[in-house]
């Protein structure tokens, strides 16, 4: 990542073994409290997102085969145009996608059509032909970092689904049928896709490969439709309650000589905690936030396997009084 004008402090490292139970960002040595409010300890440039525009652009190639071909799976619709340009510092601002996970989706009769792909299902293509051409990806080092089978609720194994959802208590009543909803929806998609543009693509996939795609983005990515983005290394810090958002900067920066300049965009993460700078010792995990404010507790519960306590407390309060405290008992 460095070598395309990105930054990871010396003093911290991934494992597979993180203080959260799972892979994670953790201080390899101590970072004291001036270390941590000198400078972020992660600094990505929007060069090395991998973003729903870039998907778009690769949906724009396969469309031309299509309509060489004479056929696209039974629709001649080209691909969603471009979102606005580049989502830099602004990729943060939805934050982790409290999205389509619980509804609001289109019906399959619709799903023919290559300009009905969500962002999700576009980007979600895209990564699972980037793991599928290996090492000859640009992406290869993030692509190997991201786990083998996603964390989204309607991935999980039924033994892992039991116990998430009785980690979030009487909350979860009746969640089991979004669940198969949302699974349904995803395998929907990932079918669509296969059948729009699997013969026309460079490498092989099938729909478990586009299925994994997807996950990643729904668990994983930055963003709302359809400006959508995957941050890499950014999107391997874990979330507990109290860590940062992710932050942004822009500066103006010459791309070579007698090029002109451009203000390019950086996403960065620093460790604090309730706003305060955090010193971490050896084996301390460096953590974000999932949490958007007004999020859905069910959409965050289907896309990343639990409910942010934050999130679930915003929700507790939000909710009306039962009968008996109205009347005062």
């Amino acid at each position: 990542m460095t070598a395309h004008g990105g930054f990871v402090h010396p003093s911290i490292r991934l494992t597979d073994n993180a203080p959260c139970g799972c892979r994670g960002v953790v201080a390899a040595s101590q970072l004291t409290h001036e270390d941590v409010e000198s400078e972020p300890l992660i600094v990505v440039p929007e060069r090395l997102y991998l973003t729903a525009d870039d998907a778009r652009a690769v949906l724009r190639q396969l469309d031309a085969k299509l309509q060489r071909s004479g056929s696209n799976g039974g629709s001649p619709s080209s691909p969603r145009g471009p979102a606005a340009p580049g989502p830099g510092g602004g990729l943060f601002s939805g934050l982790r996608l409290p999205l389509w996970g619980v509804g609001g989706g289109r019906s399959r009769a619709d799903l023919n059509s290559s300009q009905a792909l969500p962002a999700v299902a576009q980007l979600g293509l895209l990564v699972a032909v980037e793991r599928a051409r290996g090492e000859q990806s640009f992406w290869a080092p993030y692509i190997r970092s991201l786990p083998a089978a996603p964390s989204c609720a309607w991935a999980l194994p039924p033994q892992q689904l039991r116990a998430a959802l009785a980690a979030v208590g009487p909350a979860a009543a009746g969640w089991e049928a979004a669940v198969e909803r949302a699974r349904g929806g995803v395998y929907g998609r990932a079918e669509a896709v296969v059948r729009m543009y699997g013969r026309h693509l460079d490498v092989e996939l099938d729909v478990e490969d586009v299925v994994w795609g997807m996950g990643q983005v729904l668990s994983r990515a930055y963003g709302r439709e359809s400006d959508l983005g995957l941050a890499p290394y950014i999107d391997l810090c874990n979330h507990t309650l109290g860590a940062p958002r992710p932050g942004g900067f822009t500066q103006v920066e010459a791309e070579g000589p007698g090029k002109p300049a451009r203000e390019v965009s950086y996403a960065f993460i620093e460790s604090s905690r309730y706003g305060k700078p955090l010193p971490l010792a050896v084996g301390d995990e460096v953590y974000v936030t999932y949490a958007a404010d007004g999020g859905d507790p069910l959409a965050a519960f289907l896309n990343l396997g639990f409910v942010p306590p934050e999130m679930a407390l915003e929700a507790s309060m939000q909710a009306p009084p039962s009968p008996s405290v109205a009347r005062g008992y």
